[in-house]
């Protein structure tokens, strides 16, 4: 287990993390640290094992750090693995962690409610000042933890678009604000709350659903200019998919899902790869037949969200009313 793993964007801040090195796993503090370039394995899975086995994470911020996609996996595991996270920032750039948050995406801001501590290399007793201000709150039961927020993917999508895709987010903020939203987090629950790659759910206008006499419209795709996500609408559902996953991924994300809702009853919908024999693919990592769509149990379900071009599109091709719920 390591107390600290330092999170960083190395043409930034590599001296400020090797200084906070030295100084954490020196006297007085002898400290296990984290640190990449310390590492025997650096790539992204020993990335992760570290967050996962660590007491907290320190986020050393500079100018690189937001937009970083390592930086950014760091603070989802940290998320995930529910460990604390600590904050630092050079001293120089103190006045500018406003707009260095705003940077991140919108579900990872939350790092902004947190107090930043300035660490001022200047002088050897300032920064070792800031390091001791480290220890001492990562030693409180009150260090502050991560959590995804419930509405990520309509404050993302009124972040990406500006808010054009209106009656996408319309009916995202109606399903929030109705009864919908117990259920909605049941599912969360039995899922794990995971970045979105296919948010399915009930039309407003479809209040009381039954078992059976459902209509059967075509598709109606609707304008939504969210990067690498389409949004369908085909009464009573709208589905919001992301285009960019893998064959495998696909499958795990499509097991998980069903696996997870499984225990609530929810609507199926059935949904097949387009790809390199995905369609195939996806049904063995749910052991169905090949001739069939994967049925997934998804009303809500929140898959995934593992970009990769391999998998060119998901088509959601036909739904079905199975719920036990009501």
């Amino acid at each position: 287990m390591w107390d600290f793993f330092l999170s960083h964007a190395q043409r930034d801040t590599s001296a400020h993390a090797l200084g906070m090195y030295h100084t954490l796993t020196s006297e007085p503090h002898q400290r296990k640290v984290w640190l990449d370039g310390k590492m025997e394995w650096q790539d992204e899975a020993a990335m992760e094992e570290g967050i996962k086995n660590s007491k907290a994470i320190i986020a050393i911020f500079s100018e690189s750090f937001p937009s970083s996609p390592y930086c950014r996996k760091e603070l989802m595991w940290a998320i995930q693995y529910e460990k604390p996270v600590i904050p630092v920032i050079p001293s120089t750039m103190q006045s500018h962690i406003g707009r260095l948050v705003q940077k991140l995406p919108p579900h990872l801001r939350g790092i902004g409610t947190i107090e930043f501590i300035p660490l001022d290399r200047s002088k050897t007793e300032r920064f070792e000042f800031g390091i001791a201000e480290l220890v001492q709150r990562a030693e409180r039961s009150t260090v502050a933890v991560l959590r995804q927020p419930r509405k990520s993917i309509v404050d993302e999508m009124q972040h990406e678009d500006g808010g054009r895709s209106k009656r996408v987010l319309e009916t995202l903020q109606a399903i929030a604000n109705s009864r919908f939203l117990e259920e909605y987090d049941k599912v969360l629950k039995a899922l794990g709350q995971l970045p979105t790659s296919l948010l399915c759910l009930p039309d407003p206008k479809y209040k009381n659903l039954s078992t059976e006499g459902f209509p059967e419209p075509g598709y109606v795709h609707l304008n939504v200019e969210y990067p690498g996500v389409q949004a369908i609408h085909r009464e009573p559902w709208i589905f919001l998919v992301n285009n960019f996953l893998t064959e495998e991924e696909c499958g795990a994300a499509l097991s998980k899902c069903y696996n997870g809702a499984l225990q609530s009853g929810w609507a199926s919908a059935q949904l097949a790869g387009q790809a390199d024999h995905g369609h195939a693919r996806v049904c063995d990592s749910l052991g169905m037949p090949h001739q069939e769509a994967p049925n997934i149990i998804a009303k809500y379900a929140k898959l995934f969200e593992m970009p990769s071009p391999h998998f060119e599109s998901l088509q959601l091709i036909k739904y079905e009313w199975r719920s036990q719920a009501n």
